[in-house]
């Protein structure tokens, strides 16, 4: 006889979630692209909780703002390029 169950270790209502690749980490911060009209603005984010290919994002971005989710990591390379 076998039996399969879930435990639910914590509940958070309406937490903000983005895919894990459009988080960077740029030496101990965590970034995020936002765009900005026709460019794109780098911002720290605060993370929590990571599940399946989403993470968590506690402030630095909010809800409705357009993220970049793939090639965030070639902003960062042109914006170390431009400093």
């Amino acid at each position: 006889m076998f039996a399969r169950g879930q435990i639910e270790t914590g509940r958070s209502n309406r937490v903000l979630t983005v895919p894990v690749a459009a988080v960077l980490s740029d030496g101990a911060a965590q970034v995020m692209f936002v765009a900005q009209g026709d460019n794109y603005e780098r911002r720290e984010v605060a993370v929590g909780t990571q599940s399946n290919n989403r993470i968590e994002i506690k402030s630095g971005v909010k809800a409705g703002e357009s993220v970049v989710t793939s090639g965030a990591a070639a902003l960062r390379a042109q914006a170390a390029q431009q400093k």
